[in-house]
């Protein structure tokens, strides 16, 4: 009970402290219940995903699970090496797989068992975190709330980042790690007040570190309880009180260094990952992009593909979270030992996003948000200070609380049972996909050349077919082995489309090509051209009265005739794009390698937030216009003739999506601009061409093996279709990274200078030599034509993928 004086009365307001004592004799029945209400509340958000379902990189664990279970020495060699066996990527996160493992031998390839496990921890995450909260509350003040921990644990339970990291099995690598962060937290905090012993959060610090490397900020995170928290701060510490805070943690510090002698031992590498290099960031301003919009969608994680920023519940998220934010530093005004607590979620959040620095980064679409599940923990803490005890019990104060603590769980149960609906469509969808495949398979026997178009990659943000089909079309999952099933879209970056494509056409007889149909949920077939219709059909030509044949106005743009011929465009609306629709009558999507357009006079009136032009593609296979199936290309902001130009060729949604529809083009706002002629243009045109032995679809599908047992290849190429061409450069990417765009006008910016190869004459060869590699893993390599003076011309031709195995 607390008095305030307030508008000239006494108003006496009762404001909880330790529990809510009217309701519960003890504080640990108010705290069992508490506790059993979040873990209910969490479940039926997430009960939307808790069925028999597998997604994306889920199949690769499936195809490895099958023989660890009857091969055990699987499960231990992750212990001693790279995780899964990986060689393009090197994680060492050995208990992972005894869980999955674990699940497996429970359920099979039953998922509800993998999906449980997965929700436990979120659960056991969230009871931790109660505990810690509590903890540090009575250890940094006097006057303590109930609420405060109690809405942190809700917060985080319910926290609408989190469906990647725990809705999608593959993701449980960071819900795990984190409960065993929190444990080791905890147990040093009860063993630091006499409470526990040591060998506890050493314990599982290591089944940390054995989880993911989220785990390597344990120590730093000790270290700074014992400044901000342990520490009382009534005088500025000396030497002597910051060596007493650094030795509770020296054994951490101790086990971190054996941590990194035994990753080593397991990877050959300290650092590991992607790439095994902690420095080297290939686009600064795409970095920095990233992280301010990754750090926007940690604080409000709606997903814009299903709410926009102008949707009431997003809305009233960022106005409660702003509420809350606002009360708790209101709340350390008043009560000074809480700053010591908000010093500590702040630098600890820090903490938590510093191992993935390189690659943070949450699309709008949610991806990427399984990155920040970790830093969820401290940013629910400290968002919960709004309910600490600011030692002020006005009644306005304990109503707005009251608001805020229903509010801010009932709009993040919204928002997270929002965000969790992709991840159920996924299942669904990846579930309808394994019957197609059933279906498709039992057409014909063995193992034959197929290959998959359509599938879906992902469904606003939740993966489905990424990695999976693999793991999809093996025992026992499946109804035979299948080893020679290949899906091909255009988010797969690695598989060498564009290179391989002639070799398609060619064995068009022997390849099956199938196309995932949305609306029967079924396989449909696909036909090929055949190789001689390529060189007939690919090229095309449209200008003067020929353009006024095939192009239209879309939208709000007018077409004007131009008085030196062509179509100009043109919009009153000066927020929107002029847009030209292309309609080629019945050409094939397989024989357009690349259009090119030929503009003039580009005039612009107003603010332009679209610089570039942009194309969007229609065809049998994607009859509807969709931004996710768009070309961009530079456009030059000047008034003189130029060629805009877009890469088709290696794009396998375009290529195989039977006859072309529409081209819509778009440029930029407030413009007006005149279209001279639009062409198909036939690659040998514009790129050079390049072999290897056994390359094409029926050998090793554009992959080149370098290694101990083969120490070089020989690429030959040719540049004689190309204007001035005189030979050509051959460029390597850095290990383990992909060129960011196929058949560019760009450079790029991950290559590896040193490794670069010069062609001597329009027709010859360069030679690959793997002592030229750094390491082991994937390459990316492609060809470009230069002239006499060596100055690139043309674009970058179609890559091959270099595999160092040995």
């Amino acid at each position: 009970m607390s008095t305030v004086f307030s508008g000239g009365s006494n108003a006496t307001v009762e404001e909880p402290k330790d529990y809510p004592n009217k309701f519960f004799k003890t504080e640990k029945q108010a705290t069992l219940t508490a506790l059993i209400f979040i873990c209910l509340i969490a479940t039926a958000a997430y009960s939307s995903v808790l069925f028999n379902w597998f997604v994306g990189d889920d199949f690769v664990h499936l195809a490895w699970l099958k023989d660890a279970v009857k091969n055990p020495e699987l499960i231990l060699r992750n212990f001693h090496s790279s995780w899964l066996d990986g060689t393009t990527t090197k994680f060492y996160r050995p208990l992972i797989s005894v869980f999955m493992v674990t699940d497996y031998l429970i359920s099979g390839t039953n998922g509800i068992s993998f999906h449980l496990t997965n929700l436990f921890f979120l659960l056991a995450s969230a009871i931790l975190l109660f505990f810690i909260v509590k903890d540090i509350q009575r250890a940094t003040t006097n006057r303590t709330s109930f609420w405060f921990p109690v809405m942190a644990s809700g917060l985080f339970a319910l926290y609408p980042l989190h469906p990647e990291a725990v809705s999608w099995i593959t993701g449980r690598v960071d819900a795990i790690v984190t409960a065993f962060f929190l444990a080791s937290l905890w147990c040093y905090m009860r063993w630091r007040t006499q409470r526990g012993n040591i060998a506890l959060p050493i314990i599982f610090m290591v089944l940390g570190l054995l989880s993911k490397e989220m785990a390597l900020t344990i120590p730093a995170t000790l270290l700074l309880y014992e400044l901000c928290i342990a520490y009382d701060w009534k005088k500025i510490p000396g030497i002597g009180a910051i060596i007493n805070m650094v030795k509770p943690t020296i054994p951490f510090w101790l086990l971190l260094v054996a941590y990194f002698g035994v990753r080593y031992w397991a990877l050959g590498t300290f650092v590991g990952g992607y790439d095994d290099d902690l420095l080297f960031i290939s686009n600064m301003k795409q970095f920095l992009g990233g992280w301010l919009h990754g750090l926007k969608m940690l604080f409000v994680p709606a997903n814009k593909t299903l709410m926009g920023d102008h949707n009431g519940w997003v809305i009233g998220w960022e106005i409660v979270m702003a509420s809350m934010f606002a009360l708790g530093l209101f709340n350390c005004f008043r009560n000074r030992g809480l700053i010591r607590c908000a010093a500590f979620f702040v630098i600890w959040t820090a903490f938590c996003l510093a191992p993935v620095y390189k690659i943070f980064a949450i699309a709008d679409d949610m991806q990427g948000s399984r990155l920040a599940y970790l830093a969820t923990v401290p940013i629910a803490a400290g968002l919960a200070l709004a309910f600490a005890d600011g030692g002020t019990g006005q009644r306005w104060l304990v109503y707005l609380k009251r608001v805020l603590f229903v509010g801010a769980w009932l709009l993040a149960a919204v928002l997270l049972y929002s965000n969790n609906a992709p991840w159920a469509q996924a299942g669904q969808q990846a579930n309808a996909i394994r019957k197609g495949l059933i279906e498709l398979y039992t057409q014909f026997p063995g193992d034959p050349q197929v290959m998959l178009v359509g599938l879906p990659d992902e469904i606003h943000g939740a993966y489905v077919c990424r990695n999976a089909v693999a793991g999809m079309t093996m025992e026992p999952q499946f109804i035979r082995n299948v080893s020679n099933c290949l899906m091909v879209n255009r988010f797969e970056p690695i598989l060498p489309f564009g290179f391989l494509k002639e070799s398609i056409s060619k064995h068009r007889d022997v390849i099956k090509v199938a196309r995932w149909n949305q609306e029967t949920l079924k396989f449909d077939p696909v036909t090929i051209p055949k190789t001689e219709d390529l060189n007939e059909n690919g090229t095309r030509q449209w200008s003067g009265k020929d353009l006024e044949q095939v192009a239209y106005g879309a939208g709000e743009t007018k077409i004007i005739d131009a008085a030196d011929g062509g179509i100009t465009l043109h919009t009153e609306n000066v927020r929107a794009r002029p847009t030209m629709l292309v309609k080629p009558a019945g050409l094939p999507s397989f024989n357009a390698d690349f259009l090119q357009i030929t503009v003039s006079g580009l005039q612009i009136h107003g603010p332009v937030k679209h610089p570039g032009a942009d194309l969007v593609y229609t065809n049998d296979l994607l009859p509807e216009t969709d931004f996710h199936n768009r070309v961009h290309s530079e456009l030059k902001q000047e008034d003189k003739p130029q060629t805009i130009l877009f890469p088709l060729r290696a794009l396998p949604d375009f290529a195989l999506g039977g006859t072309i529809h529409a081209f819509r083009i778009l440029f930029p706002e407030a413009s007006s601009i005149t279209v001279k002629s639009i062409e198909l243009i036939p690659a040998r045109q514009l790129m050079p061409s390049i072999n290897f032995e056994k390359s094409d679809y029926l050998g090793t599908k554009g992959f080149l093996h370098l290694g101990k047992d083969k120490p070089e290849c020989k690429i030959t190429y040719d540049v004689s279709g190309i204007k001035n061409a005189h030979s050509i450069i051959f460029e390597i990417t850095k290990t383990n990274l992909l060129f960011s765009s196929q058949n560019t006008e760009e450079p790029s910016t991950v290559v590896n200078s040193d490794a670069q190869l010069k062609g001597d004459g329009p027709v010859g060869s360069v030679t690959l030599e793997r002592k030229n590699f750094k390491g082991l893993g994937l390459y990316e390599g492609r060809a470009w034509a230069i002239d006499k003076n060596g100055t690139r011309i043309g674009i970058a031709g179609d890559h091959i993928v270099i595999a160092v195995d040995s």
